[in-house]
């Protein structure tokens, strides 16, 4: 997962790193490390998604803001990357399924949901028809009372 930042070389006062890795498989992965002195969490998704709204349909369709450490500025100084590269305990697994197995999978959690719902069903059933036949029950008591 390290190789897709562009931290991996890099330890210092980069205040933003872009990194695109292209897979033979053509597909992309785009990372981004970037201080917190240049954007927040949400700063940074504004810009990727900005990003790929003009790489999708050519033209500018968001129109990000950066002015937020204008408004409310920041305490003090983050840390540098470089200081979040030096230890990493991330691991990565790759699982891989033939689709006959994730088709059979599927069926299994469809069936499982069905029979919940079906047992889900013929208790709130049994339970409307007893609150039914207790009605039912007092309404006869109540007449056979008041007929007395």
């Amino acid at each position: 997962m390290r190789q897709l930042f562009p931290t991996e070389h890099t330890v210092g006062q980069e205040l933003l790193g872009i990194q695109v890795s292209f897979f033979e498989c053509s597909g992309i992965a785009i990372g981004v490390c970037s201080s917190h002195k240049i954007a927040n969490a949400r700063g940074r998704c504004t810009f990727l998604h900005g990003w790929a709204s003009i790489a999708k349909c050519g033209s500018s369709v968001l129109q990000p803001r950066f002015d937020l450490a204008s408004l409310f500025p920041p305490i003090g100084a983050m840390p540098s990357l470089g200081e979040f590269t030096e230890v990493s305990t991330a691991m990565t697994k790759v699982f891989r399924f033939e689709a006959l197995r994730i088709v059979k999978l599927k069926a299994k959690a469809v069936k499982i949901l069905t029979e919940n719902v079906k047992k889900l069903l013929m208790r709130s059933a049994s339970r409307n028809s007893l609150e039914i036949w207790k009605e039912g029950l007092y309404e006869r008591m109540m007449r056979r009372a008041s007929s007395k």
